[in-house]
């Protein structure tokens, strides 16, 4: 699927919130709607100030489609390395390449990736096939790191 990405404003905000509450949706689903709303709000607040205040120099960019905005790209990269903070996609633009692609790409940078998943999250298939290795856990949270000419994952 062939995308573009450009710096996110503070127009995307609607996106990027939106994303957010999506991939919530199935943890609060048996919760009464205002309590969801108030809830979902207050943990989007609270991660976008952690995320600035941890990586004050990351790239947020918005994955755009055929000019369309769907999905968000957050990356910082030092000398370390690049750690991959959130690929997030709209379902409409899931199952057709578009995260292997955006993974895919920082992994071409020739540069080791990091980041960190819930054990639980679909995406860990995606990690694993794109190479990243298992190298630690802190439940419910896995921390996987590509390195270019590495071994492949098997998580």
């Amino acid at each position: 699927m062939a995308h573009t990405l450009r710096p996110a404003t503070e127009a995307d905000e609607p996106l990027l919130r939106a994303l957010f509450e999506e991939a919530r949706a199935k943890e609060f689903a048996h919760l009464p709607a205002e309590l969801r709303a108030q809830l979902v709000a207050m943990q989007w607040r609270a991660r976008a100030a952690d995320w600035r205040a941890r990586f004050p120099s990351a790239e947020d960019a918005i994955v755009e489609v055929d000019g369309h905005a769907v999905g968000r790209l957050l990356v910082q990269r030092d000398t370390a390395g690049t750690r991959l903070i959130d690929v997030a996609l709209l379902p409409q633009a899931r199952g057709a390449g578009l995260g292997a692609a955006l993974v895919g790409g920082l992994c071409a940078e020739g540069r080791p990736v990091s980041l960190t998943v819930h054990a639980d999250n679909p995406a860990r298939r995606l990690y694993a096939r794109t190479g990243f290795v298992l190298e630690s856990e802190a439940p419910p949270y896995l921390h996987l790191r590509f390195v270019p000419g590495g071994r492949h994952a098997s998580t």
